[in-house]
């Protein structure tokens, strides 16, 4: 038996041979005689066509799960050219220091001092935030753009169709030759480049974000010396801020103890949602996976009811309506008077408008969004604690320096770079106080004409490309302010209103969505307004409705809805 196996594989092996040598032997090509005999010569063999190259694959991207101010810094060798190019720079500019202002390169102490240190130019083309739509609307359909938009722009589709319409720089490749200190910090955080990057991978934007893992920065304040003097505790609930709010016009004389929005609604911070209500730039929120449309419900019809009568009142200032569209404060007449004492505003502000009062015992502190009833779980809040600020700049396909204005930012990302563009020139803007930590001076932190906010934008960068100290302008923070971040968040939440982030639109879906929604919105501020103020009685709230819902509201919904249950079926 043994012998007939071993014969057997022999054998095969044999045949293993025989097989792999003629695998290996060369065909001699038939004779030229032959060829012709096989081929006539008026049928020519077509030629092969070559193979279509292939697009190479772009590498993986390999993101990390850690701090992105602990990388491994790149050198940036100053200056970035000598050959004088410049770039523009497309921003909206807050109000308050817009009449400040001829050339914002020359005039901004950082911006002046980057030109120098890296041999760019920059030109501002700053334009006042209420008409941001506007301006964009018609950059948009002219199709000139600015080398560098600056801002949270909507483009038309979102920004994987500005991508490929050509409109906007896709910049991972580039970042990683041009700008490798952001890059590096942006793919060491996991969390960070999902925040900066689009829901198709792509990268358009060059981001603040900060040094540590932070909450929000803005929120609901009010006058905590002015509690004190009632007898209040800081209010939870939308009923105990009323009575505070009855209790500063009535027993301390504030003429406009609340101040709201034109829109009627907080961006940051907001009593709409103690009802519910989960108002965003769509008004479109996700009820246990069926879209809705907020501004028509019954929770939000309560919510225009509670300010119209706190309005009758007189405990909401009378001519907010007036006001501009701006979401920050910025009537600082009247903090200084006393004739308010509850507002949105910055963190960094709250000592501003405690010193501006003139009253030695004035402080703020931070409210979180207040419940209906204490222990209510919001179903849409507040944004989580992370690293990013801001996601800002983009370079556009107008830009024809991109490589430069890259480097430019990159040197911005640099522990030198983002020293400058946090506290300005030392001797000047800053000092280091013992612990060899850099503080503002009072040319920025009590400025004799500018308010803080005014004075950031005047001598520091605000928002931009670069790595913001969460401990900037920190050395005045009193126990209120350090504590405010925290309290703007600890309102239990459970996002159930939310829509995943992934559950975007086509970019036909977006155009048609967004069309439609452009005469809603303008229906919408028209009609909020006169609700609240009472020009227009609640008697005509379903006539409101229906006139919504004859705008195609129901289209609207039903896009939302269409991307919602793509994104659940791929799940």
């Amino acid at each position: 038996m043994k012998a007939k196996i071993l014969c057997l594989i022999l054998v095969l092996c044999l045949c293993l041979s025989v097989m792999a040598g003629c695998a290996e032997e060369k065909v001699d090509p038939p004779a030229e005689s032959e060829a012709v005999a096989e081929t006539p010569a008026e049928e020519a063999a077509p030629e092969e066509e070559a193979a279509p190259e292939e697009e190479p694959v772009p590498e993986e991207v390999v993101v990390k799960d850690g701090n992105p101010n602990e990388v491994e810094e790149f050198p940036v060798e100053l200056p970035i050219t000598t050959n004088g190019e410049s770039f523009e720079v497309w921003m909206g500019m807050s109000p308050a220091a817009l009449g400040y202002i001829n050339d914002y390169s020359e005039e901004n102490l950082v911006w002046k001092e980057l030109e120098k240190r890296t041999g760019v130019n920059i030109e501002f083309d700053l334009y006042h935030p209420d008409q941001t739509s506007t301006l964009w609307s018609l950059m948009q359909a002219g199709g000139e753009y600015s080398d560098v938009l600056a801002g949270q722009l909507t483009y038309t589709g979102g920004n994987d169709q500005a991508v490929e319409d050509g409109v906007y720089l896709e910049l991972s490749e580039l970042a990683q030759e041009y700008a490798p200190n952001y890059w590096a910090q942006l793919t060491c955080n996991d969390e960070l480049y999902d925040s900066v990057t689009t829901d198709n991978g792509n990268l358009v934007h060059l981001a603040t974000f900060y040094n540590t893992y932070r909450g929000p920065d803005q929120g609901l304040v009010i006058r905590g010396d002015w509690l004190d003097e009632l007898g209040m505790e800081v209010p939870k609930t939308v009923d105990q801020l009323h009575d505070a709010l009855v209790g500063f016009k009535n027993e301390l004389g504030a003429e406009a103890a609340m101040w709201i929005p034109t829109s009627c609604y907080y961006q940051e911070g907001s009593i709409l949602t103690a009802f519910g209500g989960a108002f965003n730039n769509s008004g479109l929120y996700n009820d246990n996976g069926e879209i809705k449309m907020c501004a028509i419900q019954d929770n939000f019809k309560e919510y225009l009811q509670l300010l119209n009568q706190w309005y009758e009142e007189g405990i909401i200032w009378k001519d907010f309506p007036t006001y501009g569209a701006q979401q920050m404060f910025r009537n600082t007449s009247m903090i200084a008077a006393g004739d308010t004492g509850f507002f949105r505003s910055e963190v960094s502000e709250m000592a501003t408008f405690a010193r501006i009062t003139e009253d030695p015992d004035a402080y703020f502190v931070a409210v979180a969004d207040p419940v209906l009833n204490e222990g209510d779980v919001l179903h849409m809040g507040r944004n989580n604690p992370g690293y990013l600020k801001a996601a800002n700049w983009i370079i556009t396909t107008s830009c024809e320096h991109p490589e430069i204005v890259l480097q430019f930012c990159d040197y911005c990302y640099t522990d030198e770079g983002s020293l400058l563009c946090n506290y300005g020139i030392e001797g000047e803007t800053f000092e280091y106080d013992e612990d060899g930590n850099p503080q503002l001076t009072d040319v920025v932190m009590n400025n004799e004409i500018y308010d803080y906010r005014v004075a950031i934008l005047m001598y520091v960068v605000d928002v931009g490309p670069y790595v913001l100290d969460s401990a900037r302008g920190t050395n005045n923070y009193t126990e209120h302010m350090h504590e405010a971040s925290e309290i703007w968040i600890s309102t239990p939440t459970d996002e159930a209103y939310a829509i995943p982030s992934k559950a975007v639109l086509t970019a036909d879906e977006q155009t048609e969505q967004t069309n439609i929604f452009a005469d809603i919105n303008t229906y919408l501020s028209e009609n909020l307004v006169k609700f609240v103020t009472g020009d227009q009685s609640f008697d005509e709230w379903d006539n409101y409705v229906a006139t919504i819902e004859s705008m195609n509201m129901a289209r609207c919904i039903e896009l939302s809805q269409i991307a919602l249950d793509r994104y659940l079926e791929a799940q």
